[in-house]
């Protein structure tokens, strides 16, 4: 299913997780077996509806020497253990298991790459500009000194994948009943842990359901 064919719903959830956790694991085939590159990457919506996915890696990673053609790409969302306890239903007849909950998001599309410096340097400067944002005095490319800078692109080459298949991975206690979600959401809020409470905030705004 491609990007544009998901509810609406399903797609503003998953361009929150694209643009919440960022960091992507690719997984291609090339010279005859299967590697994964871990890289941050940008989104956008084409005028179609569906997605690319832009960034930049070393020129020496086996994906641009290697000329890797097709990619699965997964980004990872809130996940988090969930413990049988935080189920009222478990007091009452004891019928309960642990388990794991999360949120993924899988894509394959075909893979380009760019080798022009200055769409390389617009994909930095997006990426620094989005990851920044928190930062009381957030860093810029411009910060950099010009040389240093034009050495760093000429050590990458940039990456644009276009996504043709996209499916939204949710297992979030959408099975438990209310009072047993209502559990689990206040027994991770208890824990106060980011992943915890991203786990949460998840299951308290989407019902658990993607």
């Amino acid at each position: 299913m491609s990007f544009s064919q998901l509810s609406l719903t399903e797609q503003a959830q998953v361009k929150t997780i694209l643009t919440t956790y960022p960091l992507a694991t690719l997984v291609v085939s090339a010279a005859g077996s299967q590697q994964a590159v871990h890289i941050p990457l940008l989104w956008q919506e084409k005028p179609d509806g569906n997605l690319v996915l832009q960034g930049h890696l070393a020129r020496h990673n086996p994906l641009f020497t290697q000329r890797a053609q097709q990619a699965l790409v997964l980004f990872q969302g809130p996940s988090h253990y969930i413990t049988p306890n935080y189920y009222p239903s478990k007091a009452v007849d004891g019928r309960a298991v642990p388990t794991w909950n999360y949120v993924a998001v899988h894509l394959q599309g075909s893979l380009h790459f760019i080798e022009d410096a200055a769409w390389c340097l617009n994909v930095m400067s997006r990426l620094s500009h989005q990851m920044e944002a928190t930062q009381p005095d957030p860093w810029a490319v411009a910060d950099a000194p010009p040389d240093y800078v034009n050495r760093q692109l000429k050590a990458v080459v940039g990456l644009e994948i276009a996504i043709d298949q996209c499916s939204l991975k949710v297992k979030a206690s959408q099975n438990q009943s209310a009072s047993n979600q209502q559990g689990v959401i206040t027994g991770l809020q208890s824990e106060n842990t980011p992943h915890a409470c991203a786990m949460a905030n998840w299951i308290a705004t989407a019902g658990g359901n993607a």
